[in-house]
């Protein structure tokens, strides 16, 4: 589910939702670094249910909290953000904004320099975008967030992982 939310990717969201829900949600497994309600919200955020994703993502939210996660838990606040960026025209850009300034105010909390710089590189340029370079905006500050601004050589054996051809 991650690397699909990552890449902005369908492929075999429905699959995933359907295990999703009956091998994780309906037993309610839960272990650290990840969270079955954080996934189901960027699989309906990815399949193009916002409202479905919005509840997923204040559900994420209590079970975080409760836990005590704080890192997965300012996640929640950036993807959800993310999510609106991606909507384009259709986002809530102000709630967008909101949920980054909070991330931002999490990671910072928490120590987590790489995520602060995705999150105020998303926020800052999101910002400044018009309506039809947002979702490009977004691309890029996830994209040089996560490789460090390392180039990665597409024929590499990860690379090939996450190559979508024919």
């Amino acid at each position: 589910c991650e690397a699909l939310w990552r890449l902005g990717r369908t492929d075999f969201a429905d699959v995933l939702e359907r295990n999703l829900r009956a091998k994780t949600l309906a037993g309610d497994f839960r272990d650290l670094g990840v969270d079955a309600r954080l996934a189901m919200g960027r699989l309906c955020a990815l399949t193009g249910r916002p409202g479905e994703a919005h509840q997923w993502f204040e559900r994420a939210r209590a079970v975080l909290d409760e836990q005590g996660a704080r890192p997965l838990r300012a996640l929640v606040d950036l993807d959800e953000a993310w999510m609106e960026v991606r909507r384009g025209p259709h986002g809530d850009r102000d709630r967008a904004r909101a949920l980054l300034d909070v991330a931002c105010e999490q990671f910072q909390a928490i120590g987590m320099p790489g995520w602060i710089e995705r999150a105020e590189a998303l926020r800052a340029q999101c910002a400044d975008a018009g309506v039809g370079r947002i979702e490009a905006v977004a691309e890029t500050a996830v994209s040089r967030a996560e490789i460090g601004h390392a180039t990665v050589d597409a024929t590499s054996a990860p690379a090939a992982l996450f190559r979508h051809e024919g």
